[in-house]
């Protein structure tokens, strides 16, 4: 399902010991444009114990190890729901979200934010092996929870009540955020916290509403208060009475207690669990200072190696999210590098999970775009917004994150082959593409340091990762050396995520964004001596429009930092 549009309301500029921090954002915008299929799949089918497979060779190497997840979620919720699907459910999985964007399945044009769908009608699970292994596991289990509501729903009989009362988007789509990822959420927390500091924390007629609230994570904080004090087979038995007598009533005859009363006993948890955790912290509003841009939504800034200006993608009119150019110190609007629109040399940009790069000089700046149904590179001049050359591979069809290396000979970035992920270096001059890995990790937010020596990034590796189990620890950081391709894994934060590593100046440190302690802030670690130094304590988060967004840009001239938070329901 889609995620909502968010807006970046503000940056902050932050000046420390000589580092940045960029962020990014958002749900686009196809307006007016028609579905084109761009290729034909040659799809094949194999049978599991539950479920039919749909998928095409070119991503045969992975597609079995879903096919597991799909049974390891299956045999979960039978039992959870004491309900087993009656046929083969029908599974259609894509190789990435290029492909995925071209299916036949339903008419309609699928945004840039959406990782999956269940069709209605033949319950059909369509979506694309994108992201690390843990979102796929994720998005699995999320739509074959719609799959089970579907079919109880099917073979039950409705009657005139429920029949008539519009089953709420935080019932339907924050059950399956609950029955996938638990009762914790970073990005749920966040929320919680931004609406106390704001005073406002909606009741359950606002949260069934007012679209301001964002179903899937408010959806998952009510789902959780609900398993938490009434236990999770509780679920399943207000979904089931919902069918019969209406979401409200089935809270009631459940819970026995009133759909009123919950309101109040959840809203006032909430208080009494974050209240005392927001006394020292910083209000987002006074974390450094801010860069205010005249637009609703800005995003994905990434600052030149002079550190006067940043690359940002922003709506600045009614239908497009574009590139433009933008000065630091006072946000104004320098020229659009390129609109996606109306660009001969592709069909829209990738904003939701990946930013751009500069040249070492400046003159020319690297980005993402979908081209003919897959990604492709795009070089611009940064003078005069020209597309100066479009490099797209046969070998890869996904790409996120480029980064353009000191020396300016080389990019590296992360690209898909077959819906698994890893890291690429292609050189300039002569054009030629290496693999830097290749295996079932995941890596993302690759970043060159400044002596071209060494690549950090984000991965799934570590002692809390099981592949052939498919156990999932969380993001860490590790540094490849690029001449050797030996990689070591930095010692953080034990079972806390780590993301989005950038050098600072000297080489010397890394700064990067980790949810320990639960809040989502940046942090500093010292290479030498493995010391880390927390740098934000901001309320809310910092944080992208998701978990892979890049969200920290560093300048390699002054150190500052440029990042988005989250504040008063925007970025």
């Amino acid at each position: 399902m889609s995620l909502p549009e968010r807006y970046i309301r503000f940056l902050v500029l932050l000046g420390l010991i000589g580092m940045f921090l960029s962020t990014t954002a958002v749900h686009a915008q196809y307006f007016g444009r028609n579905k084109i299929q761009y290729e034909d799949f040659d799809f094949k089918k194999f049978h599991t114990d539950n479920f039919t497979v749909y998928f095409y060779p070119e991503e045969e190497r992975n597609v079995r190890d879903a096919a597991r997840m799909l049974e390891r979620w299956y045999y979960r919720y039978s039992k959870l729901f004491d309900y087993d699907l009656p046929t083969l459910n029908p599974i259609i999985l894509y190789a990435d979200n290029g492909d995925f964007r071209q299916t036949n399945v339903i008419s309609s044009m699928i945004g840039a934010g959406t990782g999956g769908f269940t069709e209605g009608m033949k319950q059909r699970v369509v979506m694309p092996l994108s992201g690390s292994y843990s979102d796929v596991d994720h998005v699995i289990g999320h739509e074959l929870v719609h799959v089970f509501q579907y079919d109880i729903r099917r073979r039950r009989p409705i009657n005139r009540v429920s029949s008539g009362q519009n089953t709420p988007l935080w019932f339907m789509e924050g059950m399956p955020e609950y029955l996938t990822i638990g009762r914790y959420d970073p990005e749920t927390t966040m929320r919680l916290r931004d609406a106390l500091i704001h005073d406002k924390l909606p009741d359950i007629k606002e949260l069934s509403t007012n679209p301001d609230y964002f179903a899937y994570r408010w959806g998952h904080a009510l789902w959780a208060y609900i398993g938490g004090k009434w236990g999770d087979d509780a679920i399943p038995r207000i979904y089931k009475r919902s069918i019969a007598v209406g979401w409200k009533s089935a809270i009631m005859q459940t819970l026995h207690v009133s759909v009123e009363n919950l309101s109040s006993e959840w809203k006032r948890a909430i208080r009494e669990t974050y209240s005392p955790l927001l006394k020292n912290r910083t209000n987002p509003r006074d974390t450094g200072r801010r860069i205010d841009i005249d637009s609703p939504i800005n995003l994905a800034p990434s600052i030149s190696p002079d550190g006067k200006t940043m690359a940002l993608l922003s709506q600045r009119d009614i239908f497009t999210i574009d590139l433009f150019l933008a000065d630091i110190s006072s946000g104004e609007i320098i020229r659009k590098l390129s609109t996606q629109y109306h660009d001969r040399h592709f069909s829209s940009l990738r904003f939701i999970d990946s930013a751009g790069t500069w040249s070492p000089d400046g003159s020319q700046f690297a980005f993402v775009v979908y081209s003919e149904g897959d990604n492709a590179i795009v070089i611009f001049d940064t003078k005069n917004g020209n597309v100066v050359e479009k490099i797209s591979f046969d070998e890869v069809e996904a790409i996120v994150n480029p980064s353009w290396s000191p020396d300016g000979d080389n990019i590296v970035f992360t690209g898909a082959e077959g819906g698994i992920n890893d890291l690429y270096m292609y050189n300039l001059s002569t054009q030629s593409l290496t693999r830097l890995t290749d295996d079932r990790y995941s890596e993302f937010h690759a970043c060159w340091s400044p002596d071209g020596n060494s690549i950090a990034f984000t991965t799934d590796r570590g002692r809390k990762t099981d592949m052939n189990r498919y156990f999932f620890g969380p993001m860490q950081i590790a540094v490849m050396d690029i001449s050797t391709r030996n990689i070591r894994l930095l010692d953080l934060f034990e079972g806390a995520r780590s993301s989005d590593p950038h050098y600072s100046p000297d080489g010397e440190s890394l700064f990067f964004i980790s949810d320990f302690n639960g809040f989502t802030d940046i942090y500093r670690c010292e290479l030498g001596s493995g010391r880390i130094f927390q740098v934000t304590t901001i309320a809310t988060g910092v944080t992208g429009i998701t978990a892979h967004s890049p969200a920290l840009s560093v300048s390699p001239v002054d150190g500052r930092l440029v990042f988005s938070v989250f504040d008063d329901f925007g970025y």
